[in-house]
């Protein structure tokens, strides 16, 4: 008689794991929308807008190489629980000057940007905790909620954070989210993570690993070529795709942050439902038509947003997008999976990392200083065609891993 598996949501530690974890995603999403929607409100200017964005995202993107190998050697109950402690504080200050009216933008830049360095610490500790508390034949299931959990949260938190600036205005958005921080932070202080065995950990030479990362990459031509499209070229016209939206639902289409958040929620379910489908076709297509076609779509399925009327239009518009992004996640990485040995990845990876994290600002600054000028329209025009030849290019790997395909069966034939 088999015996009943044991539900993973038994596990205390994992269950109050998750839940900051849910905190933690759902209030950096609003945190993003509050301080969006409330630079725009104030100043009327993408460019400001923009530049708040770099300050919410870049420590964030550049810390990340470095807070991985972190979470190896430091405790990392004390990361997690002191990370949501002070972004607790650090939204509250905010919450308090918003009230109060001596919310200046200086000072938004910098709290974002302390928020945004904390986030940093905080993801990597999580994903390092849960195969320490979690039994490996619960290992999958773990997480698979935790990737759902990301994905239900990008969906809900702009949709629900745009009703709550409406039914509680942006301050008090601000201060639900600073006490739903220091909740979870108290909550996790409950979590029994084991501690590392210090003897195990080994010092890392990051800058030998990074070098030989680099060499490895231009050598590999198919490689150095995704990584240039995928990794560099669409995460920098991508980037200020959030701001974008934001000024198409405030002045194209007159409406407020709840429109805002409905539409950046449209983007997050397309990108929900290829994550389901894609394992269950990506061996009939392969990975590398996959990326093909989701590079492309990314370009082509933008360029409709262009010339939206109405919020039905708009959500149609970006869920097919967010199909496009769904896409390329899941192959994009298998794809350079299958390119790099698994000796090296890591240091390909890092390699990669350090690249999407110099774009990344600097394309939100760039398109914020493009909206102050140019209209949407032409922008999402502009974007859509680039990242369509840009996407169309990857063809030669697609015919380079065919011609692989056909060396390696004549290898078998040969053999046989």
């Amino acid at each position: 008689m088999m015996l009943k598996e044991e539900s993973i949501f038994k596990n205390k530690n994992f269950v109050l794991l998750w839940l900051g974890q849910l905190v933690s995603v759902l209030g950096s999403n609003f945190h993003s929308l509050a301080v969006m929607w409330y630079v725009l409100e104030i100043t009327g200017s993408p460019g400001k807008a923009g530049i708040t964005m770099v300050f919410t995202v870049a420590p964030k993107v550049l810390l990340s190489p470095f807070t991985g190998p972190l979470a190896d050697r430091a405790d990392r109950k004390k990361i997690i629980v002191i990370s949501d402690l002070i972004n607790g504080l650090l939204v509250g200050i905010v919450a308090i000057l918003c009230y109060s009216g001596n919310l200046q933008l200086w000072t938004l830049y910098m709290i974002s940007a302390f928020m945004s360095a904390t986030s940093a610490f905080f993801s990597p500790a999580i994903g390092a905790s849960i195969p320490s508390i979690v039994k490996k034949e619960h290992l999958v299931k773990a997480n698979s909620l935790s990737q759902i959990l990301r994905y239900s949260s990008s969906i809900l938190g702009p949709a629900l954070g745009g009703v709550l600036v409406i039914l509680i205005g942006i301050p008090g958005l601000f201060l639900l989210n600073s006490i739903s921080f220091l909740l979870s932070s108290f909550s996790e202080s409950f979590i029994k993570i084991p501690r590392l065995d210090r003897s195990e950990v080994q010092e890392s030479t990051l800058l030998s690993d990074f070098q030989e990362g680099i060499s490895y990459t231009i050598k590999n031509k198919d490689l150095l070529h995704v990584i240039i499209v995928g990794g560099v070229i669409i995460n920098f016209l991508f980037a200020p795709l959030s701001l974008i939206i934001a000024v198409v639902a405030k002045k194209d289409l007159n409406s407020g942050s709840d429109v805002y958040g409905t539409l950046l929620a449209a983007m997050s379910v397309g990108g929900l439902m290829m994550s389901f489908i894609i394992p269950k076709i990506s061996k009939k297509i392969g990975n590398y038509k996959l990326m093909f076609i989701g590079l492309t779509c990314e370009g082509l399925f933008l360029i409709p947003f262009a010339f939206i009327s109405n919020i039905y239009t708009g959500i149609i518009s970006l869920l097919l997008l967010g199909c496009s992004f769904g896409i390329v996640n899941v192959s994009l990485g298998t794809v350079v999976q299958t390119l790099v040995p698994n000796n090296i990845l890591g240091r390909v990876s890092s390699v990669m990392g350090i690249l999407c994290s110099v774009t990344v600002p600097l394309g939100y600054y760039l398109g914020g200083i493009a909206l102050e000028h140019y209209e949407t329209g032409h922008i999402c025009i502009f974007i859509g065609v680039i990242t369509a030849i840009s996407g169309l290019s990857t063809i030669r790997i697609i015919r380079n891993d065919m011609i692989d395909d056909k060396d390696e069966d004549s290898r078998i034939c040969e053999a046989s």
